[in-house]
């Protein structure tokens, strides 16, 4: 199942685009063109414990301005460095989790109000797989997020988002840099 989610996510952002990349598709260039990487950290509930997990994000965005202006489909992976942690009836229960997933995103400019700001909402789906005290489970579902971006110049951003996976709920700052 992991790596049909894996090669279903792969093969839905190579054709979201490929009507539009002509014969350039097989090139990396048509990967740079719009495109843009992103890195987070930050702090996930995971499986409702009190503590929270600390996570790492990472994920790859391909713009298609060409269909609609602001939107955009990508990749991600999110794993818990830390686990969260919490005493349940007198036993210690630890928990963590990685996700690998897909997604569509729509992001709005606020320059009118303030600028190089903009906010956006993300819709996808996700495989996630939990450990909670050394027993595991999976779980894909539908995953909704939304966020913030702040450009610092053309091509770095700064950014903080909150992503619901089923079992976890995350909140990240990090960096973008588009290419």
């Amino acid at each position: 199942m992991k790596k049909i989610l894996i090669a279903s996510a792969v093969a839905g952002l190579a054709m979201s685009g490929s009507a539009f990349a002509g014969s350039q598709f097989a090139s990396t260039d048509y990967l740079k063109k719009d495109g843009s990487v992103s890195v987070g950290v930050g702090m996930a509930e995971v499986a409702g414990l009190d503590d929270s997990a600390v996570v790492v994000t990472g994920a790859y965005e391909k713009g298609l301005d060409a269909v609609l202006p602001g939107l955009s489909v990508g990749v991600d992976a999110a794993f818990s460095v830390v686990d969260a942690e919490d005493e349940v009836m007198t036993v210690d229960v630890e928990a963590g989790y990685w996700a690998v997933g897909s997604y569509a995103k729509y992001s709005y400019g606020l320059d009118r109000l303030v600028p190089n700001l903009s906010v956006n909402g993300k819709v996808g789906v996700a495989f996630a797989e939990y450990e909670v005290n050394s027993v595991e489970f999976d779980d894909t579902d539908l995953v909704l997020g939304a966020g913030a971006a702040y450009a610092l110049d053309g091509q770095t951003s700064v950014t903080a988002d909150y992503t619901d996976y089923d079992g976890a709920e995350q909140v990240t700052v990090g960096v973008k840099y588009a290419f």
